[in-house]
């Protein structure tokens, strides 16, 4: 079975399946509210009393590059999406016309109903501060790595330990940079939502 966004229909759609074993999650975007069921679970999200909207840059599974927004209620409610869906207990499928379309029109209409939302992008100071002391440790380690090998005489493994530190301190920079945490009121850049032409 296969896990799709329906945004040709109106009210727009959003199905996803955010756990293997876990019940699909259908958000509906009706006239004055997010609609909302998981599984045996609906409730309604008034526009009004959605708070903070926040997107983040969130590869996932096998995927280069990811996203999620997550959508935060008066009354605590947190509801999250992604732009994958998981189509078996393996398999992840992206939807990320579908995703962009969704969020960009959520938020539309949050603003337009609650001059007070907050619209963010990035992570939190702690969880970037991690992420850079990660990524520094596991970069400087892998030259240190292809030195040692190089040194012993394998050239090709030293190589590839280098090409490999190389990727890996490029793919960290712009993954911290894409998620670098910023006041999004006036308009989503384009490095948090998935391109046009990802689909």
């Amino acid at each position: 079975m296969m896990f799709v966004a329906a945004m040709d229909e109106k009210p727009p759609l959003y199905v996803y399946k955010p756990k293997p074993m876990g019940p699909e999650t259908a958000l509906t975007l009706g006239d004055g509210a997010l609609s909302v069921i998981r599984g045996a679970t609906a409730f309604d999200v008034a526009y009004r009393d959605i708070v903070a909207v926040w997107l983040s840059y969130y590869p996932r599974g096998g995927f280069y590059a990811g996203f999620r927004t997550k959508i935060y209620a008066r009354n605590g409610k947190t509801i999250t999406l992604d732009d994958t869906t998981f189509t078996s207990f393996f398999a992840q499928e992206r939807q990320a016309l579908a995703y962009r379309a969704f969020v960009l029109d959520l938020i539309g209409r949050a603003k337009a109903h609650n001059s007070r939302v907050q619209i963010m992008g990035g992570r939190g100071f702690w969880v970037q501060s991690a992420t850079i002391l990660f990524g520094a440790l596991f970069g400087v380690s892998l030259p240190v790595i292809a030195l040692i090998t190089i040194g012993k005489g394998h050239w090709g493994a030293g190589a590839l330990f280098l090409a490999f530190a190389v990727g890996f301190a490029l793919w960290t920079w712009g993954f911290v940079r894409r998620n670098r945490l910023r006041n999004l009121r006036d308009g989503v850049p384009d490095d948090l939502l998935p391109s046009v032409d990802d689909d």
